[in-house]
């Protein structure tokens, strides 16, 4: 019998470039050095035949009214990619004293200008890390606390999603946890404590998850004050899981003459399906059924793929990056169960398939078949709200890679629909297409807060850089 765990892991540092129009332009890939850990430095000795970036002019950060009113202070250290044209991009928060201060580091060091790094006298796209430091008198803070409104209600500037409990067994579980807690006069979250719950299961996600969260405190008569609240925090199974909890029980049935087969999540979980589509199979309409004989390795921690019928080498990575997925979210840390081989069956069919795409999905496509690169989205100066990341997921390191190749990165094009979820996810660059299909596997489950354009849900076009190390 399978015994899975659950392994959530996520994905820090986040930052998405919104694209106006036209697909981005494939160029050769430079194997830069993947993301350090928030806190670290871990860029490796480049060698004597590489210049790193550097800092040409800087401008300075425009101090958020709030932080300033309160007297917040401090460093936030960012990282960035810098391409040959001395342009950031990629800009991502890997240390910081205050999250209140976050973004207008962002937004400063996304207005100076750079001198690019170079390979052997060649500009290349390399990664750079700066601080930006954020200071104020007594006098500036007694000034921007007199702007402050009279009068104003708790508002979070930083909130963290609670994570599904590791030790959960594999059931379809789902629950609210109602959290009663205090924001004091600096913002912090003091005192937290379940008044309410469906499952007890759920409870400490949910304290862990609110003594993260950061509030502009409560303002009455032109000063801060500490104030009660209390915040529902709603727990659901994870569709990796759901996807999981199907292949147990695959797995568990007794033997029968005919052979089992694989069913895919779309059928478990309306959320996404299992296997990513790729885009451009998607775009010429290609469908097809894909067979295989799934097992697993010796040592019971790799899924092993015997095709059957010859699919498509696209077919073929896209379900290799859903396996890589699922093994990593299932994978035991002590004693893993082998898999028993059994068969798989997928049918890639965009509207009624195993593999399959969403209607949020089918309409942006018939939109792109439509009117081809003159399709044009909103770009992010016109929105109201800018593009923020709530769920996300580190992608897999593709497993059936050569033992040679220890790291890469995939640079990957998607939608953001009204609601907030990722559509049609592609590879624009990638050094190996591994990499490329394990991005979008890990992309496609990410969620964003919904963008507005007037005061209205859009839709917008996005890019990301996925780092890898094995």
């Amino acid at each position: 019998m399978l015994k899975y765990l659950i392994r959530w892991a996520r994905l820090g540092c986040v930052t998405v470039s919104v694209i106006a129009a036209g697909w981005a332009q494939q160029n050769t890939m430079f194997q830069i050095p993947p993301m350090p850990d928030p806190g670290r430095n871990l860029l490796p000795d480049l060698g004597p035949n590489i210049t790193r970036p550097s800092v040409k002019k800087r401008v300075k950060p425009e101090y958020p009214p709030e932080a300033a009113a309160l007297g917040i202070k401090g460093v936030v250290e960012v990282g960035l990619d810098v391409n040959a044209n001395g342009n950031a991009r990629n800009l991502r928060v890997i240390r910081s004293d205050s999250p209140m201060l976050n973004q207008a580091a962002l937004d400063a060091v996304a207005k100076w200008t750079f001198r690019p790094g170079r390979v052997s006298a060649r500009a290349m796209t390399l990664h750079l890390e700066t601080k930006v430091k954020f200071s104020l008198s007594r006098q500036e803070q007694r000034d921007a606390l007199a702007r402050l409104p009279l009068k104003s209600q708790p508002r979070p500037v930083l909130r963290v999603a609670p994570k599904y409990p590791k030790d959960t067994e594999l059931v379809a579980l789902s629950g609210e946890v109602m959290v009663e807690f205090v924001v004091t006069e600096t913002g912090a979250v003091q005192d937290a404590r379940v008044v309410k719950t469906s499952h007890e299961v759920f409870n400490q996600e949910a304290l862990n998850a609110i003594a993260q969260w950061a509030f502009i405190p409560a303002i009455v008569e032109g000063k801060t004050q500490a104030t009660r609240l209390r915040l529902p925090f709603v727990f659901n199974q994870p569709s990796h899981l759901q996807f999981l909890a199907r292949l147990r029980a695959e797995v568990d049935a007794p033997t029968v003459p005919q052979p089992r087969h694989l069913v895919s999540v779309e059928k478990i979980s309306p959320e996404r399906p299992a296997v990513v589509y790729p885009f451009l199979e998607l775009l010429e309409n290609r469908q097809g059924v894909v067979t295989a004989e799934l097992s697993a390795d010796p040592t019971g921690r790799h899924i092993m793929v015997q095709w059957q019928n010859d699919p498509p080498p696209a077919f073929q990575l896209a379900i290799e990056a859903m396996l890589d997925m699922v093994q990593q979210t299932a994978r035991s840390t002590s004693n893993p169960d082998k898999l028993h081989p059994f068969k798989l069956r997928l049918e890639f069919n965009p509207y009624d398939g195993d593999v399959s795409i969403t209607d949020a999905a089918a309409a942006i496509l018939k939109r792109l078949r439509i009117e081809g690169n003159a399709t044009v989205f909103p770009g992010e100066a016109e929105l109201d709200t800018k593009l923020e990341v709530v769920k996300s997921i580190d992608p897999v390191f593709p497993s059936r890679l050569p033992s040679e190749i220890i790291q890469g990165q995939a640079e990957v094009e998607f939608f953001v629909d009204e609601t907030g979820r990722v559509q049609l996810p592609r590879m624009v660059t990638s050094t190996d297409p591994a990499f490329g299909y394990a991005a979008c596997q890990a992309v496609a489950s990410w969620r964003y807060e919904p963008l507005l354009l007037n005061g209205k849900p859009t839709i917008v076009r996005a890019q990301q850089t996925l780092f890898f190390k094995r």
